[in-house]
């Protein structure tokens, strides 16, 4: 937008800091007893990550990482009827442990930095826009999953979403060949 008009981005930004203050921070205010509950689950699963090496590592399983984490959270004082810690990395870390956990973290970096790399080519330039949107999608997505895990469930449409337009930031250099 500020590439486009500098008048309607700093308007955007006016109306963005209202709705900060006016619906944002009423609603956190309002739901401080998620916080504290979201902060006792990822409590939980960090315990279950660091528990003990080859867990540490491998993780749990994915059907029996969730029915450990149902009793564990128990523990922490967590009586919420939710089968997972709300946090996909988390999600991934006791499921598959933190070696598959940091090698996809790893990919998507990787890609995003191939994607900061060739950003000046003319094939980038004419696909800015496609481009922007893939890498919009995906950080939006990940960062949602951050306090959501939709993106490690797969019979949610949302990680088949991620993965399409991962996909196309991962394959940009086939617009290389594709429009000369």
């Amino acid at each position: 937008t500020y590439s486009k008009s500098k008048k309607i981005f700093f308007i955007t930004i006016f109306f963005l800091i209202i709705a900060v203050y006016l619906v944002i921070l009423d609603f956190t205010f309002a739901k401080s007893n998620s916080s504290i509950s979201r902060i006792i689950l990822w409590a939980t699963a960090y315990d279950m990550i660091v528990r003990d090496l080859p867990h540490t590592l491998f993780g749990y399983g994915v059907t029996e990482a969730i029915t450990l984490f149902r009793n564990e959270k128990f523990f922490f004082g967590s009586m919420e009827d939710v089968p997972d810690p709300h946090n996909t990395l988390l999600l991934f870390s006791i499921q598959f442990g933190v070696i598959f956990t940091f090698l996809i973290f790893l990919i998507v970096i990787l890609n995003y930095i191939k994607i900061f790399f060739i950003r000046k080519k003319d094939y980038y330039i004419r696909n800015k826009l496609k481009i922007f949107l893939c890498i919009s999608i995906t950080v939006g997505l990940s960062v949602q999953n951050m306090m959501e895990n939709i993106l490690a469930y797969p019979e949610h449409f949302v990680m088949a979403f991620y993965f399409i337009f991962l996909g196309c930031l991962f394959n940009v250099d086939s617009l290389k060949t594709e429009n000369g």
